[in-house]
C-alpha cells in the first residue's frame, strides 16, 4: 500500500507543472506569477508528503 501511495504522489509531483500551466492559460497578465506560484505550492506539497510517507511504517 506504501509503495502504490508514493507512486500516485510521485506522478502528481511530475504532473504539478502541466496543472499550473492549465489552471493560469487564461490569465495572460499575470500568467507567469501565478504559474511559478502554483507550481511551487504543489511541488512543496508533494515534496512534503512523498517526506511523510518516506518514514511510515508498512
Amino acid at each position: 500500500m506504501k509503495k502504490r501511495i508514493i507512486t500516485i504522489q510521485v506522478i502528481w509531483f511530475v504532473c504539478s507543472p502541466f496543472i499550473s500551466l492549465f489552471i493560469c492559460r487564461n490569465m495572460p497578465i499575470i500568467r507567469d506569477l501565478l504559474f511559478h506560484i502554483f507550481f511551487l505550492v504543489l511541488i512543496l506539497s508533494q515534496w512534503l508528503a512523498i517526506k511523510t510517507l518516506s518514514h511510515l511504517d508498512d
